[in-house]
């Protein structure tokens, strides 16, 4: 397989200058040549594109600076390195050489070494940036492909439960035993619970995006907890754990509510990994605290006697943070932090040995409507 030369154009009105250039590099390198700046203008947008050029400073009509500002104006060409060749050394005329945005530059007479030398490292350097760029493109490319990918597989999933989602009701409506009854009911709520994941993980997917908008309306926090409360039974019984829950300062009532505006099941999500958590945590025998209070913000503080890993702590609410759970994925915290986000919300986690460790989500509190003064 034959390897195509990369191409460099010379660029010097002295006919000599230009067979000096054109031996020592023709052998490595295809050389393309302009006498002018303004023929090196029309040259360098010749497919293909020069890898480099070699722009002489001192010419007629329009020199090297000024062909060097043109090429760099230009989107087609400003990627190009240019070398200038000079026979001027004083540092105020090479630092204006930079200042155009020639990448070096070459005193005459020229030294073949030197010059092979200085071509060859610019032109991997330019090679290196492309192979970069191409990556980069691929990367951006396989991104794009993932999140097609999602959206196809979201949609296809709520495709399949949307074909399942009626199929308990219908059995219900059969001759089933109590005992079959209550089997087709834990269905179904599974089944709902199962269709409000695949929702929520596209969710998840746009508020990592920041482009999820909620729909705001009230929740009433106390009862999502209570319902986690119940659900998260078996794993208390297995750690003998209980929860205590508190409201405004004291333990909570039937009558009690405390609403944040949002969405239920947001909320849900949220507080179930959160509780989920501080209960897997907790030392055995312990409490998890749920401390729903309001004042200059409506808060949610969940606390337990265990400690959060050093390692971790820094990191704690970051994608796939985990203390090496055996079934852990890292993502319960970060989901809470991109949903209390989406919410308007703040998180944050304190721990230590003397105290525990609280995870607290801050909501601002609805603003007071001001009477109307206008009558």
């Amino acid at each position: 397989m034959t390897v195509e030369k990369q191409t460099i154009l010379v660029v010097d009105d002295e006919p000599n200058n230009i067979r000096l250039l054109n031996h020592m590099l023709g052998t490595s390198y295809t050389v393309r040549v302009a006498v002018s700046g303004r023929e090196a203008l029309k040259r360098a947008v010749i497919n293909p594109f020069p890898d480099l050029i070699l722009l002489d400073i001192m010419m007629p009509v329009m020199d090297g600076y000024e062909t060097c500002g043109h090429l760099k104006s230009n989107t087609d060409t400003a990627d190009i390195p240019v070398i200038f060749l000079t026979a001027k050394t004083h540092p105020d005329d090479i630092v204006k050489g930079f200042e155009f945005g020639a990448v070096d530059y070459l005193t005459k007479p020229f030294n073949r070494e030197e010059l092979l030398a200085r071509v060859k490292t610019h032109l991997e350097i330019k090679s290196g940036r492309e192979k970069i760029q191409r990556q980069n493109r691929e990367l951006i490319k396989a991104a794009a492909l993932r999140e097609d990918i999602e959206r196809i597989l979201h949609h296809d999933m709520r495709n399949a439960l949307g074909a399942i989602v009626n199929l308990p009701k219908l059995l219900l409506k059969e001759a089933v035993t109590k005992k079959g009854r209550r089997h087709v009911q834990r269905l179904s709520a599974s089944i709902d619970r199962l269709s409000n994941m695949v929702n929520l993980s596209l969710d998840l997917f746009k508020m990592e995006k920041n482009q999820y908008t909620p729909e705001m309306s009230p929740v009433d926090i106390l009862f999502v907890v209570n319902t986690i409360n119940a659900e998260v039974q078996k794993l208390k019984d297995e750690r003998n754990i209980s929860i205590k829950i508190v409201v405004r300062g004291s333990p909570a009532r039937d009558k009690d509510t405390f609403i944040i505006p949002g969405e239920q099941l947001l909320f849900y999500t949220m507080l179930l990994n959160l509780i989920k958590n501080a209960i897997e945590a907790s030392p055995e025998n312990g409490v998890v605290t749920i401390d729903l209070d309001s004042g200059p913000a409506l808060r949610i503080r969940i606390h337990n006697m265990g400690v959060v890993p050093r390692e971790i702590r820094h990191r704690f609410f970051e994608k796939y943070a985990t203390a090496k759970k055996d079934y852990g994925t890292g993502l319960g915290t970060y989901s809470a932090k991109l949903i209390a986000r989406a919410q308007n919300g703040k998180i944050k986690m304190t721990t230590s040995r003397e105290k525990g460790t609280a995870v607290t989500i801050s909501f601002p509190a609805p603003s007071e409507e001001k009477p109307d003064e206008s009558g």
